[in-house]
């Protein structure tokens, strides 16, 4: 069986961890049994819950599905789903302090962060991390290549926080201008051939990690830049579909427990492909690691740090009246969408689909007996460990 984590500390937390009474209902209602639970057999019995459902529970009782309580949470964000993200404490709920520290990120860094402030948790989630470290940050945001080069160039940050493709067209506008030595990156898969040009040709040290906006941090690169679960993570890698556990080192979809009993996110399907290893590491670690992200078990991706989930695809077809599919490709270091549709409507369809998404279509082509939906990733870096 392939997970990671400590799974006393994961029997401890389901029976004597979980504060708040309407999250021990609910996990009743999904298979949670009367009585101590004194094994990975009695987890099991939970069953796991995916972001479709997550979504549907909050859109019948908005905000959190009678969940979490109000009273404790600081922030509400909207991510892809729709989801509601909760924030309830300051500095720490996120986590993602330990994986900058992990990355050499200190009190004396400028951290240039350019994930989203606006109703996503990413920007809050590196925010916070830094000024838990007590570094001083620049709360970019996604904004133009060449106006963030500028800014870097004369604040003299020293540290980014964002995408890879992002940092690509940063440092290449910066030339030699730039004084970024470290970046910790995550939404977009870094191969090691990326990781090899960043500190060759440009001189910054990257790291990479794991995370999601209703957890936060899940897993982080360590100096062997393996990427080991947080303490607070139980990581299971089950078979998509049917939630059966895989061995190790075999493909399934990572399934995440948060030992943090404000929050309900106990077996939470992430829709993540991952492979765990559970075998010692050069860092001094033994809690086993996992080998990145290779994709999605259904057919959502990810682009720029966005979701686009099947079904809000297909919503966003059936508002337009239209059968379409959604390929993702690689061009250069940069993501691009593109569009196939039954019908020729190229000027609506990618104003729409921004207004829907955030997210730019580059084109539009049409098949009049295009008659399945669906969404395809061609992305290559994907598929590399």
């Amino acid at each position: 069986m392939a997970f990671l984590g400590n799974l006393r500390k994961l029997l401890s937390f389901l029976n004597d961890g979980i504060e708040n009474p309407e999250i021990i209902k609910f996990l009743k209602k999904r298979g949670l049994k009367d009585g101590p639970i004194s094994s990975y057999e009695d987890f099991c019995s939970i069953k796991p819950l995916t972001k479709f459902e997550l979504s549907h529970m909050q859109q019948q009782n908005p905000p959190f599905a009678g969940l979490v309580d109000m009273e404790i949470v600081s922030k509400v964000y909207l991510s892809p789903g729709p989801i509601f993200n909760s924030k309830v404490a300051e500095l720490s709920h996120y986590r993602f302090y330990k994986a900058l520290s992990k990355a050499d990120f200190n009190k004396n860094d400028i951290v240039f962060n350019a994930f989203s402030y606006n109703m996503s948790p990413a920007g809050d989630m590196f925010d916070e991390a830094a000024g838990y470290l007590g570094a001083a940050v620049i709360p970019a945001g996604p904004s133009d290549s060449r106006k963030a080069a500028e800014i870097i160039e004369k604040t003299g940050a020293t540290a980014f926080t964002g995408t890879r493709t992002f940092l690509f067209n940063i440092l290449k506008h910066l030339g030699d201008k730039s004084r970024l030595k470290k970046a910790y990156l995550i939404a977009e898969k870094m191969t090691e051939k990326d990781r090899e040009l960043f500190a060759l040709k440009y001189g910054v040290q990257a790291y990479q990690g794991y995370g999601t906006a209703e957890v936060g941090l899940i897993a982080t690169e360590c100096s062997e830049k393996h990427m080991h679960p947080d303490i607070d993570i139980f990581l299971e890698v089950l078979e998509p579909g049917n939630f059966q556990p895989v061995d190790l080192g075999e493909t399934g979809e990572a399934v995440i427990t948060l030992m943090n009993g404000k929050l309900p996110f106990i077996r939470l399907a992430t829709g993540d492909l991952t492979i765990a290893e559970n075998q010692e590491c050069g860092c001094g670690s033994d809690e086993g690691f996992i080998k990145g992200i290779f994709g999605r078990s259904d057919s959502s991706v990810k682009v720029k740090g966005i979701f686009v989930h099947y079904w809000q695809f297909q919503d966003f077809l059936e508002e337009n009246g239209i059968n379409g599919k959604l390929v993702v490709e690689t061009t250069g270091n940069k993501d691009v969408l593109k569009m196939i549709s039954n019908i020729e409507s190229e000027g609506n369809l990618k104003q729409d689909f921004h207004k829907k998404f955030g997210l730019k279509l580059e084109s539009i082509e049409m098949d009049k007996n295009l008659e399945e939906n669906g969404i395809i990733d061609n992305r290559d870096r994907l598929k590399q460990s």
